[in-house]
């Protein structure tokens, strides 16, 4: 997914950090350790990875909830992260399994 271009800013001439402006979409994002990978080669590109470890643990609280909310319907089945196919955003397409975004987790937790 092509967020769009960003300048990179030096945040202090001292501190030896730089900032990147992200698009508001990422904002959510906000707090999520990320580990900053440098590929190089003929095209270099620095890419931040979200560390989503914890992801499958919080879905499968909010499947419980689900699985309360909704028990009066019928039985619900247990979560199994095989069934979905894990994303960072939403998509509104999909093919082989329904997405599971970590967007829409981090959303209910706040």
């Amino acid at each position: 997914m092509h967020l769009g271009m960003r300048k990179i800013r030096f945040t202090g001439r001292t501190s030896g950090s730089v900032g990147i402006t992200l698009p508001g979409m990422l904002q959510v994002l906000e707090g999520t350790e990320c580990q900053l990978i440098v590929r190089d080669g003929p095209r270099p590109e620095i890419a931040l990875q979200p560390d989503l470890a914890l992801t499958p643990d919080l879905f499968i609280v909010l499947w419980r909830k689900i699985q309360i909310g909704l028990g009066s319907v019928g039985e619900i089945l247990g979560f199994s992260l095989a069934d979905f196919t894990l994303t960072i955003f939403s998509l509104q397409h999909w093919q082989e399994r329904p997405p599971l975004a970590y967007v829409e987790i981090l959303r209910s937790i706040s």
